[in-house]
């Protein structure tokens, strides 16, 4: 159990306000240790949003407990229909009022710090619209650690360019961005599993950075509900569909980028390749060399027909 302490200076109180936006759906076995990693922060003045998405497994009457116990801290939107992750979330980011927010999903766990940490990066540097971390990713079922998202994806600094070329590198759990910067619709709904992308680069898009912090400020819990960890052929069709979706919104905002999203699809056609089992292996990586010439689809093509799919 985490230990809440809110003897806090009345310097300390005046810091900006953080909305953390908390989405939650039949996530019973975890959203506990959520809510408690975001009430036991030191940092002292923020409020927990939170859109559970119509839980059937008694997710949301944890939450209303929550909410009954910390009604100052605590905004709740309940759900009557499932709405999918990304209405779901615009839930919660249109409930929120302070001059920073912190992403979280329930089944994710903030480290001791998280909130100070990123608040007082972000005061330092105004023009630092989105900052980032890395997170240590844990299967939940054994507690054992997985990986580092520093190990698996670039970690580093950023403009809207960057972002644009490299694609998703912001993990969910780990973005905290100024709020005055997000649309006024938050995220677009045409994206249905991966918006947040989307998201960071709208935020980006006026000028501006992202910047890593180099520490460890929050857990990523990996288990079969995860979106993220899902085999569901379809959603994963749909979240490649999502970034094909965003490039062509990019585009026709800013057709002077046309080389840069060129090479983004490229890269995305070619890890879709094996989708569905690699029924289409070959068509992809051919649409990958179709948007932009690159050796390491020409090479997977040649030994494809050779038999060789890698």
């Amino acid at each position: 159990m985490y230990i809440i302490d809110y003897n806090f200076s009345a310097d300390e109180i005046m810091k900006p306000l953080v909305s953390v936006t908390v989405v939650s759906y039949n996530q019973k076995d975890f959203i506990i240790n959520c809510l408690e990693s975001i009430l036991s922060q030191d940092y002292p003045n923020f409020e927990i949003c939170i859109a559970d998405d119509c839980s059937t497994d008694g997710t949301a009457d944890i939450i209303e407990s929550y909410c009954n116990k910390y009604p100052g801290i605590i905004k709740f939107i309940r759900g009557k229909k499932n709405l999918g992750p990304t209405k779901n979330c615009n839930l919660a980011l249109m409930a929120m009022s302070g001059k920073y927010c912190a992403m979280t999903a329930g089944d994710d766990i903030m480290l001791p710090g998280k909130l100070t940490s990123q608040v007082d990066f972000m005061e330092k540097d105004p023009e630092c619209r989105i900052s980032y971390h890395d997170t240590e990713i844990v299967e939940a079922s054994s507690g054992k650690v997985l990986n580092f998202s520093k190990g698996i994806s670039y970690a580093g600094d950023g403009t809207f360019d960057m972002l644009l070329s490299k694609g998703s590198f912001i993990g969910a759990c780990t973005a905290m961005f100024r709020t005055k910067y997000m649309p006024s619709f938050g995220l677009n709904e045409c994206l249905l599993v991966g918006a947040d992308w989307n998201l960071h680069l709208d935020i980006l898009e006026t000028g501006g950075y992202v910047k890593y912090i180099d520490k460890v400020l929050a857990k990523h819990l990996r288990h079969s509900k995860n979106i993220t960890s899902s085999t569901d052929h379809e959603i994963e069709l749909q979240r490649f569909q999502d970034v094909v979706t965003t490039c062509g919104l990019i585009l026709c905002k800013h057709p002077d980028l046309v080389n840069i999203i060129k090479r983004r699809l490229s890269n995305v056609f070619r890890e879709m390749r094996g989708i569905h089992g690699g029924k289409n292996y070959k068509k992809y990586l051919w649409a990958s060399l179709c948007y932009k010439f690159n050796y390491k689809s020409l090479i997977g093509l040649v030994l494809c027909f050779m038999g060789v799919r890698k």
